[in-house]
């Protein structure tokens, strides 16, 4: 069983994350790029087309690679 800590860490990243979306709305450019960092550490580009989205560590496991480069927000199981 995972400790309390990494519960509550999970937790704070997935209100995050769930939020994320509606503060992107409403945010100046400057404040889209800070929102942006939360969840990708790196985004590779060939020949003006995202090839690859790195997800930073603590967002990685609230998507699903499905090939080829694309990245997908997984289901929430609490539905």
């Amino acid at each position: 069983m995972p400790d309390g800590d990494r519960i509550r860490t999970f937790d704070a990243y997935r209100a995050k994350l769930l939020a994320l979306h509606a503060a992107i709305g409403v945010a100046s450019p400057a404040r889209r790029e800070e929102l942006c960092r939360i969840v990708v550490e790196q985004v590779v580009v060939d020949d003006r087309e995202v090839g690859q989205i790195v997800w930073t560590p603590p967002a990685r496991p609230f998507f699903t690679e499905v090939g080829a480069g694309a990245w997908y927000p997984q289901a929430d199981s609490n539905r």
